[in-house]
C-alpha cells in the first residue's frame, strides 16, 4: 500500500483493471469508461470514479508515519437494449444486474485491489436504480449507482 498522499488513483486503476477483465469476456458487451460520460451510452457500460465520496485520512500515531484513509469510489453501470416497450424493461434490469454481479465476483476475487488498499468491498452509493426507461437515443436503458468502499494505511 504505497502512496504518500493518497491510494485513490491506484483504486482506481485497479478497478478499471477489473472492469476491463470483465469486457474482455467475448460472452459481454461491456464498455468500460475512466470517470464521467454522457449518461446516454449507446452501448453496456461500465464508469469507474464518476465520483468519490467521504475521503477521510488521519494521522495513526507512530509519529506521524502512517496514516489510514477511508473513502467510497462511486461507479455507474448503464445497460442498454436498442428496442424499447415494457417487455425490454425486466431483460434489461437483469443484464444490469448480471454485470454488477461480475463485477462483485471480480472485487471479491481481489479484496486489495492488487495491494493498492488494505480492503474493498461494494456497497450503496445512495444511488441504487437512479433511472431506468426509454433513453433519449431510443431503446430502453437502466443505471445502477454503486459505490465500492476502500480502507488503507499509508506509509510516509
Amino acid at each position: 500500500m504505497a502512496g504518500l498522499t493518497s491510494t485513490i488513483p491506484a483504486a482506481l486503476d485497479a478497478l478499471m483493471a477489473a472492469c476491463n477483465v470483465i469486457a474482455a469476456d467475448p460472452d459481454v458487451s461491456l464498455t468500460v469508461y475512466d470517470g464521467q460520460i454522457g449518461m446516454d451510452a449507446a452501448d453496456n457500460a461500465i464508469v469507474v470514479g464518476s465520483e468519490t465520496k467521504g475521503w477521510q485520512s488521519e494521522t495513526a500515531g507512530l509519529g506521524n508515519l502512517r496514516r489510514h484513509e477511508e473513502y467510497t469510489i462511486v461507479c455507474d453501470l448503464l445497460a442498454h437494449s436498442g428496442s424499447g416497450g415494457d417487455y425490454a424493461a425486466p431483460v434489461v434490469r437483469a443484464l444490469a444486474f448480471g454485470l454488477i454481479e461480475r463485477f462483485v465476483e471480480q472485487l471479491t476475487a481481489n479484496p486489495t485491489l492488487g495491494g493498492a488498499v488494505r480492503f474493498a468491498e461494494m456497497v450503496g452509493a445512495d444511488g441504487g436504480i437512479t433511472r431506468q426507461g426509454v433513453s433519449s437515443i431510443g431503446g430502453w436503458s437502466v443505471e445502477i449507482q454503486f459505490g465500492v468502499r476502500c480502507q488503507a494505511t499509508l506509509t510516509i
